[in-house]
């Protein structure tokens, strides 16, 4: 496997292109809102699914919006999974009118203040020195609040209609439902960075700072021989 992914970089012209393109989301049912406020579906199944322009655009975005691990979540509930203002990921079998798990299912208010509790941590300053000090190391604009704002507001209408739409077509299941916003793919960037440089190492207590970089402890197992 290490030597499959050694061919694919070593001949990639762009790295992050390289990554997306072999990425494979996972099997669940995306929701596109578009900027209109329209909305698009797409159920994905791996190798299953027609690679066209929608999902493309899933994969690349649902690639920037994924948690490194569910110890490292933004909704320390764990009820959200997704990692940017621009996205909700949640269980199908915990929404209200759609889950079959009868112990975990949350009512309309308990999904509205977890979606409202999830947009607040976007809100909440890193508390971690060194996990802003590695923040510090890129240039990342401050979060526009009235944009958050904008988004949760969308995203919460939307809700219903996402319900609707599960029932209508059958697809209650136990896999994810992803909706996103209609965003340039920079944005999707920009978020991802945000989420993923102060939480790409195992524990910031462990980072060292050599010759101005900052070393870390990889977030992945690692095993000595």
């Amino acid at each position: 496997m290490v030597n499959d992914l050694l061919k694919i970089f070593r001949n990639a012209e762009n790295m992050d292109k390289a990554v997306v393109d072999n990425y494979i989301p996972k099997d669940g049912t995306y929701f596109k809102i578009n900027k209109d406020n329209t909305i698009k579906m797409l159920i994905i199944k791996r190798n299953q699914t027609e690679q066209n322009e929608l999902y493309r655009w899933f994969k690349e975005a649902d690639y920037n919006s994924n948690l490194i691990d569910m110890n490292k979540p933004v909704d320390t509930t764990k009820k959200i999974h997704s990692n940017n203002y621009y996205t909700i990921f949640i269980k199908c079998d915990i929404l209200p009118k759609v889950g079959s798990n009868k112990d975990k299912v949350l009512t309309e208010e308990q999904l509205y203040n977890a979606i409202d509790n999830y947009f607040n941590t976007f809100l909440e300053r890193i508390k971690d020195k060194k996990a802003q000090k590695i923040m510090d190391t890129i240039d990342l604009q401050k979060i526009n609040q009235e944009e958050l704002q904008d988004c949760k507001k969308r995203i919460k209408e939307a809700i219903p209609q996402i319900i609707n739409l599960i029932n209508e077509n059958n697809l209650a299941d136990k896999n994810y439902i992803k909706i996103f916003l209609e965003k340039d793919m920079e944005d999707y960037q920009r978020e991802g960075k945000r989420y993923f440089y102060p939480r790409i190492f195992n524990k910031n207590d462990y980072n060292i700072e050599v010759n101005g970089e900052i070393w870390g402890l990889s977030n992945n197992n690692m095993r000595i021989k």
